[in-house]
């Protein structure tokens, strides 16, 4: 689904260049109405952060001694 999502926000911004996206809205639940402009940013954002929470995850893990005892 979330790569379904993320294709679909990019398709809409290709489609929309030279278009006023600022005018194409649509809700985010917490965050209210946002333009098509601001969905993509708020959609870049989100993703790096989330890459950043799996790196350190990754580092955390590789960092630990094994728990298998071996």
């Amino acid at each position: 689904a979330l790569e379904s999502s993320r294709r679909d926000l990019l398709d809409a911004a290709r489609q929309g260049n030279g278009l006023p996206l600022g005018a194409i809205t649509y809700p985010h639940p917490f965050f209210g109405m946002l333009n098509l402009y601001q969905w993509i940013l708020f959609v870049g954002q989100h993703e790096a952060r989330h890459t950043d929470q799996l790196r350190r995850i990754a580092a955390r893990l590789v960092e630990q001694p094994s728990q298998s005892g071996e």
